[in-house]
Parts: C-alpha cells; structure tokens; sequence
C-alpha cells in the first residue's frame, strides 16, 4: 500500500524541522552551560555572538518549546511504527538507562555530578575577568535608589551623565540607562561614582563656593528640609551660606555638609 503523498509530505518537512531546531537547541544549551551567573552578565553587558545572556535563554525556550511541538507531530505521523518499537526488549532497556541517568542527576552522583561542576567552575571564571557589581543586581537600582545609597547629590550625578552624552532620568534603572545608550550598567555606574568624587573634591565644581540653597537645588530639597536635615546633626547655617563657611562654623568638613544633605 502506497503512503499518502499528503503524510509523506509531513514527514519531509516535520524530518527537516526537528533537525534545524536540534542545532539551534544543541548551540543554545553550550551556551547556557558555559555563560556567567545573571549577577556578572547583566552587570558586565556579557554578549557571546552578539546576544545577551536574555536572548540567548529565549533563544532556548523556544526552540525547546518548537521541538516538543515538532516531537508529539512525529509521534503522530509516526505512531504505528514506535508503538511497535515499544513492546521490545529494547524498549524496556532504553527506559531502564534514561530514568537511571535521571536520577543520578538528581541526586548528584558522578559523573553527571562531574558535568554540574564543570559547568559552575565555568560560570565562575568570568567573576575574574568581569567586573563585579557592588551588590547583587545592582543593575535593577533606580538612578535615584544608588545617588541616595552613594550619598551622591542626584542632580550632580544627572548632570554628569548629561555631560558626558547619556540620556537618563531619576526613575530609571541603571541596567534600562545602560540600554538606552549602548553602555553597561558598569560604565553607568563608575560614571555615576566619578561624578560623586568631583563633586567630594570639588573638582572643577565650586563645591566649597557653593551657597546652601544652591546645594539643596542641586539635591531637589527645600531649603527648610535641608536646614532641618542640618539642625537634627546640630550643624547651624543659614541659606545664604557657603558651604566652606558652614563647616568651618561648626567644625566640619564641606563634604560632611553635603553628605547630610543628600542622605
């Protein structure tokens, strides 16, 4: 009895199908299994063949999620032939050695144990060669959250970044900042943290020439929640004052001031 040309056909092109997306799937999985743990590869940029460490895990979900449409299809069209291949003794054997390397996975028994800690020796080697975020997925940190954690005044840093061609905003993430200019959320934070260093040193900045309302301005404070920030470390000033003045006033340092202020 001839094959319908129809299911033929199906078998053609379902054939072709699991074939392509098996080497998508084999390249996606060598990939997964070699690349950095999420807090380096965000915090880094990490790209391999011009995708990130999110592309390349959809890359996988998709093909993985294609392949078990493509298999229970070639199940389908092909269903009489396994059935008969499931009453075998090889059928039974080949069960046997798949549930047996399951559960040795599971239970972490070599030399599946072996492959686990290749793969995490592997992953950590790019802590020594990538740069390290200051605290886990600081790349979700608001542009706000880190000045305010830094106690760096948040126009200062906003200015900076401006300066240096960075289009940004209080309220985004450093990983979205990073994005949205071709950066990653390392260069965006050592920016932010020299932009805290000048404004400390007064680094072509005026930072001791500056009034207190000017600095309050630069933070987006009030000048009465300034003087009260200053009045709760009994720091005495008044508005009009420059920073030098403040401090040498009450016995303190300019940048002891401004961090009271951007606290």
């Amino acid at each position: 009895m001839e094959k319908s040309p129809v299911k033929a056909g199906s078998r053609v092109w379902i054939s072709l199908s699991l074939f392509y997306v098996s080497i998508v799937l084999m390249i996606s999985s060598v990939v997964l299994y070699i690349m950095p743990h999420g807090r380096v590869a965000y915090w880094s940029g990490w790209k391999l063949l011009g995708l990130s460490k999110d592309q390349w895990e959809a890359v996988h979900v998709v093909s993985g999620i294609a392949l078990i449409i493509l298999a229970v299809w070639h199940i389908v069209l092909n269903w009489k032939p396994l059935k008969s291949y499931l009453v075998r003794r090889e059928s039974i054997v080949s069960a046997v050695v798949v549930s047996l390397c399951t559960a040795a996975t599971i239970l972490g028994l070599p030399p599946f144990s072996t492959v686990i800690n290749v793969e995490q020796r592997i992953k950590r080697s790019w802590e020594r060669r990538l740069p390290s975020a200051p605290l886990p997925h600081a790349e979700l940190m608001t542009l706000k959250d880190l000045c305010q954690k830094e106690n760096i005044p948040l126009q200062t840093a906003f200015t900076f970044l401006r300066q240096s061609g960075i289009s940004a905003s209080p309220d985004e993430t450093l990983q979205d900042i990073a994005r949205k200019n071709n950066l990653t959320p390392a260069r965006v934070y050592n920016l932010i943290k020299r932009a805290g260093r000048n404004f400390y040193q007064g680094t072509g900045m005026g930072f001791g020439r500056m009034t207190l309302k000017e600095v309050c301005l630069m933070n987006g404070l009030t000048i009465d929640r300034c003087l009260d920030k200053l009045q709760k470390e009994g720091i005495v000033a008044s508005p009009d004052e420059t920073l030098r003045a403040i401090a040498a006033k009450n016995g303190v340092l300019p940048r002891d001031i401004a961090a009271i202020i951007s606290r």
